[in-house]
C-alpha cells in the first residue's frame, strides 16, 4: 500500500525496512532459544548471519530462474537499460530459493566450526517464520505478490505507486501468510520448548510451513512466479518440502547435544566444550610439575588421589602404583 516510508527528510523502501526488522526479530528469538539451550549466543548469531547471506542469494537466484522466460522476451530493455538491470538486482525474491541458500550458508558455518549441522539448524529454525512474516508485510506494502481478484469486504486495492495492480479489488493474501506464519513461529517454540519426548524441529517446520504455502499460493494472482501443469512452481516445491518433513519428523530423532568436540568460538576465541567430554580425570594438567595431593605420605599406603577417579570406560593397569599422579597414569 505504502512502498516508501517516510522519516523526516528520510525515505526508505517499505519492503527492506521490514526485512530489516524481521531478520532483527528473528534474530532475538534465536539468542532466547540459545540462551534456554546452553548454546553460545555468539556462535548461534554468527551462523543465523551465514543464514541470512545464503538466504539473500539463493531467493534471488530461484527469482531469476523463474523469470527467465520475461527477461528472454524482453532482452533488449536488460542488456540496453541500466535502471532496468538495477531494478533486477534489488527486487525480486522467492522464499524457497532463501530457504535452500539460508540451509546451506548455516552448513557452512557448522562445518567450519564444527558444529552438529542438524542441531544448529534446530536452534534457528523457530527464528525463520518471524522473520518470513515481516517480510510478507513488506510484501503487501510494496504491492508485490498480490492476490488474486476479489471483491469482498477485506479486498484492497493497490495505489498507483505500488507494483501490484492499480485500483483493481484483491485478496490480501500477503497478510493472510504473515499470520500463519507468526502463529507457526509461536507454534515452534512453544513446541520445542514443552515437548518431552523426541522430536523434530526441522522436520514439523518444513511440513507446517510446506502445507501453509500449499493453501496460500491457491489465493495468489501475480503470474511471474510460474506454474507448470496445475501447480505453481512454489507449490511444486512444497509438495517436496512437505515429503521432507514427514520423513524427517518419522525417520530421526531431533538432536538434543551441541556436539562431540572441542572448538573455537569465533568471537571470543575461547575454548567451547561440546557434548562428549572428556571425564575431567583424562584430562592432563596444566603444569605438569604439579603436585597430586595424594603424592603426600599417609598412614594407609593404599591411600588414591582424589584426581585419579576413573571416568567410566577407563581401563587402568592394576600395576600402576596408586599413588601416581593422574598426569603420569598409563591407560590399556
Amino acid at each position: 500500500m505504502h512502498p516508501f516510508i517516510h522519516i523526516g527528510p528520510f525515505q526508505f523502501g517499505s519492503y527492506g525496512l521490514l526485512i530489516i526488522v524481521g531478520v532483527f526479530c528473528g534474530a532475538l528469538a534465536l539468542r532466547f532459544q540459545a540462551r534456554r539451550k546452553q548454546f553460545p549466543v555468539e556462535d548461534a548469531l554468527y551462523a543465523y548471519l551465514y543464514g541470512i547471506f545464503g538466504l539473500a542469494i539463493g531467493a534471488k537466484l530461484l527469482y531469476l530462474i523463474q523469470a527467465l522466460p520475461y527477461f528472454i522476451a524482453d532482452w533488449d530493455s536488460l542488456v540496453f537499460d541500466l535502471s532496468f538491470f538495477a531494478d533486477l538486482l534489488t527486487t525480486g525474491f522467492v522464499f524457497y530459493g532463501g530457504l535452500i541458500g539460508g540451509i546451506a550458508g548455516a552448513f557452512i558455518y557448522a562445518k567450519q566450526y564444527r558444529f552438529k549441522f542438524l542441531y544448529l539448524i534446530e536452534l534457528i529454525i523457530p527464528a525463520l517464520p518471524i522473520a518470513h512474516a515481516f517480510g510478507r508485510i513488506g510484501c503487501f506494502m510494496a504491492g508485490c505478490c498480490y492476490g488474486i481478484h476479489y471483491d469482498g469486504p477485506i479486498s484492497i486495492c493497490f495505489p498507483s505507486t505500488s507494483f501490484g495492480p492499480v485500483g483493481t479489488p484483491l485478496f490480501p493474501v500477503q497478510l493472510l501468510e504473515s499470520a500463519l506464519l507468526f502463529m507457526l513461529a509461536a507454534f515452534l517454540l512453544l513446541y520445542d520448548k514443552r515437548a518431552k519426548a523426541p522430536r523434530n524441529i526441522i522436520g514439523c517446520y518444513l511440513f507446517l510451513y510446506g502445507i501453509i504455502r500449499m493453501f496460500t499460493e491457491m489465493f495468489r494472482g501475480d503470474e511471474l512466479r510460474g506454474s507448470f501443469l496445475f501447480f505453481s512452481t512454489s507449490q511444486w516445491i512444497s509438495v517436496f518440502i512437505i515429503l521432507a518433513g514427514v520423513v524427517l519428523l518419522l525417520r530421526f530423532k531431533s538432536v538434543t547435544v551441541p556436539g562431540a568436540e572441542f572448538r573455537t568460538s569465533p568471537v571470543t576465541g575461547n575454548a567451547v566444550v561440546d557434548s562428549d567430554l572428556t571425564c575431567p580425570g583424562d584430562m592432563e594438567s596444566a603444569d605438569d610439575n604439579a603436585e597430586c595431593p595424594g603424592d603426600t605420605e599417609s598412614a594407609d599406603d593404599n591411600a588414591e588421589c582424589p584426581g585419579e577417579a576413573e571416568c567410566p570406560g577407563d581401563v587402568v593397569d592394576e600395576d600402576i602404583d596408586s599413588s601416581s599422579s593422574p598426569s603420569e597414569s598409563k591407560h590399556l
